[in-house]
């Protein structure tokens, strides 16, 4: 690890307009997809800290884009950590580098199948509360948009499976860290 923190440090005291050593340049961002690791979130997020940045949360859908874009442009087939998990405290999902909501639903999460037939509720947009029960008669579906799990556990993730949009995933699984670098101004 020593090795590593030298490399990083040194890039970083260089020319501000790059990115360090393990990271990309994706848009105004600098972010590292270390896609050779497959660690919980947890360690993932051990692993981006000590690397001087933090896992990925994203505060638009600009920069939201600009990361599909790019890893549909590189190929990429890993699936990838973010920094947000459901917090038991607030009741909600939340990005752990601030503790702000993070956005629920549409662009942002993904579709997921169910074998039981699930009545859809009207839309649900506040974070801090579960989503509103359906209405007598609603219409049965076989898929929910993520997050579907409103429990201790779980973090988010973009997973090749699901096209990379956001999904809810036991933080125990295995994925690789998504990291964007803190800024040293």
């Amino acid at each position: 690890m020593t090795n590593l923190s030298t490399a990083v440090n040194t890039t970083l005291r260089s020319d501000h307009h790059q990115c360090p050593m393990l990271y990309v340049p994706v848009g105004r961002m600098c972010i590292a997809f270390f896609s050779p690791a497959k660690v919980s979130w947890a360690e993932a997020r051990q692993f981006c800290l000590s690397i001087y940045g933090d896992l990925i949360s994203f505060t638009n859908t600009e920069s939201y884009g600009m990361v599909l874009n790019y890893m549909k442009e590189a190929l990429l087939t890993s699936s990838y950590w973010l920094g947000g998990r459901y917090d038991m405290d607030t009741n909600s999902w939340a990005w752990v580098h601030d503790d702000s909501p993070m956005p629920l639903g549409s662009p942002y999460w993904t579709m997921k199948y169910s074998a039981t037939c699930v009545p859809r509720g009207p839309p649900h947009t506040d974070p801090f509360s579960s989503p509103a029960d359906p209405l007598p008669g609603a219409p049965c579906y076989h898929y929910l948009q993520a997050p579907s799990q409103r429990k201790l556990g779980w973090c988010s993730a973009m997973t090749y499976e699901n096209f990379y949009y956001i999904s809810d995933e036991e933080c125990e699984a295995t994925h690789s860290p998504l990291c964007l670098l803190n800024p040293q101004d």
